[in-house]
């Protein structure tokens, strides 16, 4: 049986949240998700979103973002992929020439025992284990 939710959040919000530069929303979000008993799902494209927001558009580092992505998983209010996510993020701080969404896919292919993740991306075939470029 699936959990109850009080709904799902968007990346805007993981980002108020995240970054409070906008104060008035960061009260907001946060007034919401620290409701008594509140639970809110965080889909693997937020998250995602999260992370390339964070890394492109505000200059995080790495391990910037792979803190933000722990700190708002351990919120008692978020149910997300918390044990995938921590794979994710310890591949992507690991291999610095490799975008999160690589290493989204190439651990959510070893997840999925759907090995190898078959790509023509060099780099990535080269820096995962989990990958595979598709041959001539």
């Amino acid at each position: 049986m699936a959990a109850v939710v009080d709904g799902s959040l968007d990346t805007n919000v993981l980002l108020r949240l995240a970054l409070r530069e906008i104060p008035e929303q960061y009260e907001r979000a946060k007034r919401l998700i620290e409701r008594p008993g509140a639970r809110f799902r965080v889909s693997d494209t937020a998250i995602i979103e999260f992370a390339y927001a964070l890394s492109a558009h505000y200059g995080f580092s790495r391990v910037q973002v792979a803190d933000a992505i722990s700190s708002m998983g351990a919120l008692a209010s978020i149910i997300c992929e918390r044990a995938f996510f921590n794979a994710v993020v310890e591949q992507y701080v690991a291999h610095p020439k490799l975008s999160f969404e690589d290493c989204y896919l190439a651990e959510k292919a070893k997840v999925d025992d759907a090995l190898p993740l078959w790509t023509f991306d060099r780099k990535l075939a080269r820096q995962s284990e989990h990958t595979q470029e598709v041959p001539v």
